[in-house]
């Protein structure tokens, strides 16, 4: 699982809250961002720990993809610079038969 920050926040942790309002305020997917009116929302960490809860493992990468830019492309990188293309993305999940 990948995470940008910004707009979304990444801590690459998974956490044991209960969702979008949790207990716990660190597990919580909401944090208070530093425009007004403007939450950040932790994808990361929000995927990583209902991954978790359904006894799925994950490796939580801590990157940046708005500002790897060598790395990673993005779409909300681009959008804000205002390129007229912004590119492609195409994401997949394989799932394998454990061995007994």
């Amino acid at each position: 699982v990948t995470g940008t920050t910004g707009t979304t926040g990444t801590t690459g942790t998974t956490g044991t809250g209960t969702g979008l309002s949790g207990p716990d305020p660190a597990t919580r997917p909401f944090r208070p961002a530093a425009r007004a009116d403007h939450a950040m929302f932790d994808l990361t960490g929000f995927v990583g720990r209902q991954l978790a809860r359904a006894g799925v493992g994950a490796h939580l990468l801590d990157v940046c993809t708005y500002a790897e830019e060598a790395r990673f492309f993005s779409f909300r990188r681009t959008t804000h610079r205002g390129e007229a293309d912004y590119g492609r993305q195409l994401s997949a999940i394989c799932l394998t038969q454990a061995s007994a």
